[in-house]
């Protein structure tokens, strides 16, 4: 009897020690949506140290552990998902988070990056999207689309969804740099005509028929010779492919064409005039591609003055 009651005590004896293993050993599951919903849900704002007006924009800083959550969050989306879902609706917010992020941090910067406000709309579109996608401090909805595009598809009802609603702050970059257009438009003015060479009158009539025979469609307002000389350049170099040397020895005259957009604004492409000086001093009009070339949009007023 006493032997039974031993072999009883015994098998409690190791239940309980084996349930109380168990319980200590338990640890909480790591839902990573929820610790994904708590980084969301505490976005930090904070001053710019370089703005002058002080912005208040979103301070990512802290936002490595953010990217990481939703990317575990996208690998785990199965593309079939309801809108009203807790986790796609952790990704809208996350995409307006990054969106409201670059808006506010690019704006005030507009007028410092090459080529935004000098530009049309269509080019502006190619350099703020350049802009928003690299996005700054590395911070941009476009690295969410990417997961997103591998993870369910660049056709996904789901996909074009979370890609429209990254779009909107897009478009908020675009209407800024609207802004920034016009106001650069109405500042700019032409550089003073400071070349009094003999030979500028036969230098305007090269250009002028050089650009002609390019664009016959232009209509030419002015040619500007903005630089007051021609700049030598000579240099000897060897280049090591074909053994030999490599000889220059020019001049540059830097110009400015300014032709008719339309009614009220005009625009001034740089055209550089080059004189070979190991070729008879011939003289060679670059003239450039519109698409690639820096150009100045300004008020047909001004061009007149």
């Amino acid at each position: 009897m006493k032997s039974m009651f031993n072999n009883i005590f015994t098998i409690i004896l190791i239940f309980s020690i084996t349930s109380c293993a168990k319980l200590l050993n338990k640890r909480p599951v790591n839902n990573t949506n929820d610790q994904y919903q708590k980084l969301l849900n505490n976005p930090k704002e904070t001053y710019l140290r370089s703005s002058k007006n002080k912005t208040k924009v979103y301070d990512f800083g802290w936002s490595s552990k953010l990217n990481s959550k939703a990317f575990q969050v996208i690998a785990s989306l199965k593309g079939n998902e309801d809108i009203s879902n807790s986790k796609i609706q952790n990704i809208f917010k996350h995409l307006e988070l990054s969106g409201k992020y670059l808006v506010k941090r690019i704006t005030p910067s507009l007028a410092r990056i090459s080529g935004v406000c000098d530009r049309d709309l269509n080019q502006r579109k190619k350099y703020l999207y350049h802009e928003f996608k690299n996005g700054r401090d590395n911070h941009s909805p476009e690295y969410l689309l990417s997961r997103l595009k591998n993870k369910l598809g660049e056709t996904s009802n789901l996909y074009k969804i979370f890609k429209n609603n990254s779009d909107r702050y897009f478009n908020e970059l675009v209407k800024a740099s609207v802004f920034c257009y016009k106001k650069g438009i109405a500042k700019r003015s032409l550089p003073k005509d400071k070349y009094r060479g003999r030979d500028k009158k036969v230098l305007k009539k090269m250009i002028f028929s050089e650009w002609k025979e390019r664009y016959p469609k232009d209509k030419i307002m002015r040619i500007v010779f903005h630089s007051n000389k021609w700049k030598h350049f000579a240099q000897k170099r060897w280049n090591s492919g074909d053994k030999t040397w490599r000889i220059e020895d020019n001049s540059t005259l830097n110009t400015m064409v300014v032709i008719k957009k339309n009614k009220k604004i005009a625009t001034a492409f740089l055209v550089e005039v080059k004189k070979n000086h190991l070729n008879k001093d011939m003289i060679h009009v670059v003239i450039p591609s519109k698409q690639r070339s820096a150009r100045n949009d300004m008020l047909i007023k001004k061009v007149l003055r």
